[in-house]
């Protein structure tokens, strides 16, 4: 579903009396911020619960407890979340085309990062980069390419988020053995987190990982370059937080999707494109 189609979808549901809403990333697009934050103060008693997915990564939690283990306290972070979309596109998937590139994977990272830390959300914005994509035919697609967005935590870490659809990998790890590129029409997909501080580097690789039974990740702790820790673990996130969005639902746990914090990504995002 196009990401501006979530605000109206929402917004017909809350006048049609639905008491339960579970919606997908982002919750919205800048331009309908003003429009969203209205309705969720008009109907500030639905629950409504926003599918961030990697905020129940089990592989994300790893890292944030070996993080605590070795007393990691203001790591360098990195995340990409790429692989080839072009096919996609091609055969009439969806663009987001005032997000961008950022629109897709971006969310999962902000989510990620913010969940490695108690105070990991965003908090400075330092450099933007976004580039168009140009498919197989020579058509161009702004904004579509590739994108970086580097910025400072609330708790002072240096965090830099990449993300391609056009193929590229932009920052292969040795470590696992990564691609340089993605093929049109190969499902490869490059989903690392990297923390690093010190003697220490912590790399969580998301599934799904080449070669690998599907819904199975890994962590890996290095110091000083060898190896300290190989731990492989099954990864669900998408199947963790629907069930816990369930018991939300059902009064038994906090809203582990809260939709003022998802639109406060939204916020984010959209100062991020004013940078460009």
């Amino acid at each position: 579903v196009p990401d501006e189609w979530h605000l109206p979808v929402i917004k017909k549901l809350l006048e049609d009396k639905a008491t339960k809403i579970l919606v997908e990333k982002p919750i919205c697009v800048p331009s309908q911020i003003k429009a969203m934050e209205d309705l969720l103060n008009r109907f500030s008693k639905i629950q409504i619960c926003v599918n961030e997915t990697y905020a129940s990564s089990e592989v994300v939690k790893i890292v944030k407890e070996k993080s605590k283990e070795y007393s990691i306290v203001q790591p360098a972070i990195l995340i990409e979340r790429s692989k080839n979309r072009m096919e996609d596109i091609v055969r009439g998937r969806f663009i987001d085309k005032e997000l961008g590139v950022f629109a897709l994977e971006v969310p999962h990272s902000l989510t990620a990062v913010a969940a490695t830390g108690d105070k990991r959300l965003p908090f400075k914005i330092q450099e933007v980069s976004l580039e168009d994509m140009k498919l197989p035919s020579g058509k161009i697609l702004p904004r579509q390419g590739k994108g970086k967005i580097s910025y400072l935590t609330e708790d002072g870490c240096q965090v830099k988020i990449l993300t391609a659809m056009n193929g590229e990998v932009l920052h292969p790890l040795s470590e696992i053995n990564a691609p340089s590129s993605i093929p049109f029409g190969d499902k490869t997909r490059y989903r690392i987190l990297v923390l690093e501080e010190g003697e220490y580097k912590i790399i969580g690789q998301f599934e799904p990982i080449p070669n690998w039974p599907r819904f199975l990740g890994r962590v890996l702790v290095y110091r000083r370059g060898a190896l300290l820790e190989a731990i492989k673990t099954e990864d669900k996130p998408m199947n963790r937080q629907l069930e816990r969005a369930v018991q939300y639902f059902k009064g038994k746990e906090v809203n582990p999707g809260s939709p003022k914090e998802a639109l406060s990504l939204v916020k984010f995002l959209g100062k991020v494109i004013e940078r460009l």
